[in-house]
C-alpha cells in the first residue's frame, strides 16, 4: 500500500485507461497523479472555486472531464493539447446526477437529465428513463450530438425494469453492467454473454466493482470493505487514514484500488494483498 498526499479534500477519482495515471477532483482542484512516482500535474486549480466533482476519463485517455459542484457547467480538457471545452448541462447538478454524463469512444462528452453510465470502451451507454434501465450501443465511428442524448430512450429497448427508488445505482465494471435492485440485491449483467445474475445481499452496498464482477468495494465512514459478491460477505476491512472515504476507483486491470477522502490522502493498494 502507498499513499499520495494531496493536502486537499478529494471527492472523486478516475484511472487513466493505461492505469499509469490517477485523476482526482475535489476542493479547488483537478489533478493528474503518476501512480508510481506520486508526481502531480495540475489540470485545474483556482481559489474560491469550491468543490470539483465526478471526474471521468475518455476511453483513449486523451480527455478528462469534471463538474463544478452546484454549477451547470461540465469542463472537458484535452490532456495533450490543454484546450478546455465547457458544456452547459441540461439542469443543475445534484448528488443524484453523478452518473448523468460520460465520454463516448469518439471522445465526445454526452449528458442526460437522468443517471447515465458509459462502459470503459465508450461504445455502450446505460441510462435510466422513467422506471426502466436502458442500454444503447454506439456504433463504431458514429458521433452522437450532445442534444441527442436526452432523447436516447426512443432509440433503445429497456434492458430490465427497475424500481423508481433504485434509480442511479448502477455502473459498468469491464464487460459487466451492475446495479442494485430492491435496495439491496446486486444484479450483474454480463454484456458479452447477455446473461443476468442476481447476487447475494451485501451490506453495506458496494460503490465500485472489479472488472471481473467478483469483488465489490464499499466505503463505511473511514473504512474500506472488500465484499465477495457471490456470497455477499465482507472479505476484508481496511482503514488507510484518508479520513471519511469519499471516492473509490478500480484500476482497469482490476489489480489495484485507489481510495481518497476528507483528510487529503489517496491510498493505493493491491487487491491480492
Amino acid at each position: 500500500m502507498r499513499v499520495i498526499d494531496t493536502f486537499r479534500t478529494v471527492l472523486s477519482l478516475a484511472y487513466s485507461p493505461c492505469g499509469r495515471f490517477l485523476y482526482s477532483a475535489g476542493w479547488e482542484h483537478v489533478s493528474r497523479w503518476d501512480v508510481f512516482s506520486g508526481e502531480e500535474a495540475r489540470l485545474f486549480h483556482k481559489k474560491g472555486s469550491m468543490y470539483q466533482q465526478w471526474v471521468s476519463v475518455s476511453p483513449a485517455g486523451s480527455r478528462v472531464g469534471w463538474v463544478a459542484l452546484g454549477r451547470q457547467q461540465l469542463h472537458s480538457v484535452n490532456v495533450t493539447g490543454g484546450k478546455t471545452t465547457t458544456i452547459t448541462l441540461s439542469r443543475r447538478q445534484t448528488p443524484d446526477d453523478q452518473r448523468g454524463w460520460g465520454f463516448l469512444h469518439t471522445d465526445e462528452a454526452v449528458q442526460h437529465t437522468r443517471p447515465l453510465a458509459v462502459d470503459p470502451s465508450g461504445r455502450t451507454v446505460a441510462f435510466v428513463q422513467g422506471n426502466d434501465l436502458y442500454l444503447r450501443p454506439v456504433p463504431p465511428g458514429k458521433r452522437v450530438a450532445r442534444r441527442e442524448v436526452a432523447n436516447i430512450a426512443d432509440l433503445a429497448d429497456p434492458l430490465r425494469h427497475v424500481r423508481a427508488t433504485d434509480r442511479g445505482l448502477f455502473g459498468f465494471a469491464g464487460e459487466h453492467l451492475f446495479w442494485w435492485h430492491d435496495g439491496d440485491d446486486v444484479v450483474l449483467h454480463d454484456l458479452a454473454a447477455v446473461t443476468t445474475q442476481r447476487l447475494s445481499k451485501p451490506k453495506p452496498l458496494p460503490t465500485a466493482v472489479t472488472p471481473d464482477g467478483r469483488t465489490g468495494i464499499a466505503a463505511h465512514n473511514r473504512e474500506v470493505l472488500l465484499i465477495d459478491l457471490s456470497s455477499g460477505l465482507v472479505r476484508e476491512r481496511f482503514n488507510w487514514d484518508v479520513g471519511t472515504v469519499e471516492a473509490i476507483a478500480v484500476a482497469p486491470d482490476g489489480m489495484t484500488v485507489a481510495v481518497a477522502g476528507w483528510a487529503g490522502g489517496i491510498a493505493i493498494f493491491d487487491l491480492d494483498g
